[in-house]
């Protein structure tokens, strides 16, 4: 229960979110960080398409103009791989989750500097 009041009151603000959701329901991430916290901070969750696809992420994040993208730290690494290839413009992008497996300090900086993504909200208890 307290992340899910963390995600709210991080997600809680003047505008909106828009979060693009490409994380698996079937997992905590997706079903609760996901669909049940952007639902109740009345955020429009996007669904990027019916399986994981890096490109299909970016270019909802352009298309819809989310403001919140969620991903585990191999999904980032997708993204970040697939980023020049795209070239998806990724200027609405404010916040990012991180999280459901390990990660380093080196994915966290790459995806704050080379994905625009000025919060980055992550789970510590995974980091090494």
């Amino acid at each position: 229960m307290r992340k899910k009041i963390t995600h709210v009151y991080i997600l809680a603000g003047v505008q909106p979110h828009r979060i693009c959701l490409g994380v698996p329901f079937f997992h905590c991430f997706g079903n609760v960080a996901g669909t049940l916290v952007g639902l109740h901070a009345r955020a429009a969750c996007v669904l990027p398409s019916p399986s994981y696809s890096p490109v299909e992420n970016l270019r909802a994040v352009e298309a819809e103009r989310c403001t919140a993208l969620y991903g585990t730290p191999t999904m980032w690494s997708d993204m970040l791989s697939a980023r020049d290839s795209v070239r998806a413009d990724l200027s609405s992008l404010e916040t990012g989750f991180l999280g459901a497996a390990p990660y380093t300090p080196e994915l966290c900086k790459r995806i704050t500097k080379e994905l625009n993504v000025r919060k980055l909200i992550v789970s510590s208890c995974y980091c090494y």
